[in-house]
C-alpha cells in the first residue's frame, strides 16, 4: 500500500458579522426564490462560500497510528496545544490562521516525502477554501489542490469515482462508503449541523466529524488503489508539483 494522507475540512461563517451589501449580494445569487427564501437560503450556506467560509477543523488519516484532528479553539490557553487519546493527535488551535498553518506544514512535509494527498471532493470545495483563507490570513499554501484532471499530490476520489465527469451525477461520500462497504462516518454529527455546534462551543465534537469523514476517505481509497485507480492514473495529466518554498 502506497504512503497516503487523507483530509478533510469542516467550515464556519457568521452570517450577521457580513456588511449588509454583501448579504444582500449573497440572496441576489440565489435566483428564482422569493426574497425571504433567498436570504434564508444565503444564510443558511454562507459557511460554504469561497473566501467567506472559515475553517475550523481538519480532519488527517494516514491509517491506523497515523491520525490527527485540528481545531479551532478560541478559548485555548496557547496558540498551538497539542495531546493525544485513544483517537490519535490533537491539535487546538487559538487562530485559524494557526490552524491552516499546521495543516500546511504537515501536508507539505507529507507530500515532499512522497504521500498522496487524498479528499472527497476536495478539489471542488476543501482545496479552494484552504487555499483561500490561507489567502486571506496571508499565508503561503504549501501544496495546490486544486488541479484539473490529477491524482498527485492530490486525489479528489469524487473524481476518481465520477472518471473525471464522464459519468453522469454526483453522488455523496456516505453512499459511496455503502457501495463499496466502508463503515459509514456519519455519527453523533453531520454536516448540516456543525454551524450550530460550533456557536454550542463543541468544538470537540467537530473535530471528531471531521476525523472520521477523513477516516472513511482514506478507507474508500485503499479499495480503489489497486482496481480504478491505475487506470485513471494512465489518462490523467500531468500532476502540479509542491509550491516551492521562496529563495533566500
Amino acid at each position: 500500500m502506497e504512503s497516503m494522507l487523507a483530509f478533510d475540512i469542516e467550515t464556519y461563517a457568521d452570517w450577521d458579522a457580513l456588511s449588509p451589501a454583501v448579504r444582500d449580494y449573497l440572496a441576489r445569487r440565489e435566483r428564482g426564490r422569493s426574497v425571504e427564501d433567498a436570504r434564508s437560503r444565503a444564510a443558511g450556506t454562507v459557511g460554504l462560500r469561497p473566501g467567506l467560509a472559515g475553517v475550523i477543523a481538519v480532519g488527517l488519516w494516514g491509517g491506523e497510528g497515523d491520525t490527527a484532528r485540528l481545531f479551532l479553539d478560541p478559548s485555548s490557553p496557547t496558540g498551538v496545544h497539542r495531546a493525544h487519546d485513544e483517537q490519535g493527535e490533537i491539535v487546538r488551535c487559538r487562530s485559524e490562521a494557526e490552524l491552516l498553518r499546521e495543516f500546511w506544514d504537515r501536508v507539505g512535509a507529507r507530500v515532499a516525502q512522497g504521500s498522496r494527498l487524498v479528499s472527497f471532493n476536495g478539489r471542488g470545495f476543501d482545496g479552494p477554501i484552504l487555499m483561500l483563507r490561507s489567502a486571506v490570513l496571508g499565508l503561503r499554501p504549501s501544496v495546490y489542490l486544486a488541479g484539473r484532471r490529477s491524482l498527485r499530490p492530490h486525489c479528489d476520489l469524487l473524481d476518481v469515482l465520477g472518471f473525471f465527469g464522464a459519468s453522469r451525477g454526483t453522488y455523496g461520500l456516505d453512499y459511496w462508503c455503502h457501495v463499496f462497504g466502508v463503515p459509514s462516518p456519519k455519527g453523533e454529527l453531520d454536516g448540516a449541523g456543525v454551524a450550530a455546534a460550533y456557536e454550542r462551543g463543541e468544538v470537540e465534537t467537530i473535530g471528531r466529524y471531521a476525523l472520521g469523514d477523513a477516516r472513511a476517505t482514506g478507507e474508500l481509497f485503499r479499495r480503489l488503489e489497486g482496481t480504478l485507480l491505475p487506470l485513471l492514473e494512465e489518462a490523467a495529466g500531468p500532476a502540479f508539483p509542491p509550491v516551492a518554498e521562496p529563495g533566500p
